[in-house]
C-alpha cells in the first residue's frame, strides 16, 4: 500500500498501474471522480484525475538519499496541472519537499511540501505560504501483516484510515476520512508487473 495518494513517497515502489475512484462530499454535494496512475520502482509516479468539472494530472519523483531497510529519506519534486470550468481554476503547481519512511512492519511515513509555486492562468505566479505548503502533507502509520496493510494518517488536514490487500499481481486499496464538513473516500485496484 502506497503511503501517499498524490505525492512521491520514500517507501519502496514496485512497478504498478492502478485505476480508481475518488469521492469528495462537501456539505450536501457529493462529487465522484475517476483516476488512473502508475508508479515505477525508480521512484517515479504519475496520475490523471477526472472530476465532473475538473481535470488534474500529477507527475512526481524522488531521489533516495537514505535507503536502508528501516530508514528511508528522499527529496521530492512534483508537478500538478489543474484545468477547471473557469480561468480562475486553471493552474500549474510545482512542489518540492521531503519524503520519509521509518520502520519495517510498523512504519511512520509520509511526504511533505517545503516549497510550492503556482502559475495561475488568471493571476500569474504565486509562492505558497508555509500553511499552504504544509496543507499538502500526507503522513501516517502503516502496519503490514503479510498481504494486508492497515493505515491511519493525514491527507492534508484530514484524518484518514485505510486498508490495502496485495496478492501479486493484483491489489486493492481503500482510504476514507475527512472533517469540518468534508468527507473523502479513495479506492483503487492495483496491477503489478
Amino acid at each position: 500500500m502506497s503511503p501517499t495518494w498524490l505525492l512521491p513517497a520514500a517507501a519502496p515502489y514496485v512497478d504498478q498501474a492502478w485505476v480508481g475512484t475518488e469521492v469528495l462530499a462537501m456539505d450536501q454535494l457529493p462529487l465522484a471522480g475517476l483516476a488512473v496512475g502508475t508508479q515505477h520502482q525508480a521512484g517515479l509516479n504519475a496520475s490523471v484525475h477526472l472530476w465532473p468539472q475538473d481535470l488534474a494530472a500529477f507527475v512526481g519523483g524522488r531521489w533516495l538519499v537514505l535507503h536502508g531497510e528501516r530508514v528511508r529519506l528522499a527529496p521530492t519534486l512534483s508537478v500538478g496541472a489543474h484545468v477547471g470550468p473557469s480561468p480562475l481554476d486553471d493552474r500549474v503547481t510545482l512542489r518540492a519537499g521531503l519524503a520519509w519512511s521509518v520502520g519495517t512492519r510498523l512504519r511512520w511515513d509520509g511526504s511533505t511540501t517545503l516549497l510550492g509555486l503556482s502559475a495561475w492562468r488568471s493571476a500569474g505566479l504565486e509562492r505558497h505560504s508555509p500553511a499552504e505548503a504544509l496543507s499538502a502533507t500526507e503522513m501516517g502509520l502503516s502496519r503490514d501483516w503479510g498481504e494486508h496493510t492497515a493505515r491511519i494518517g493525514l491527507f492534508g488536514p484530514f484524518p484518514t484510515v485505510g486498508y490495502g490487500w496485495h496478492h501479486h499481481p493484483v491489489g486493492v486499496e481503500i482510504r476514507a476520512g475527512g472533517g469540518n464538513g468534508v468527507g473523502l473516500v479513495f479506492a483503487r485496484a492495483t496491477f503489478q508487473r
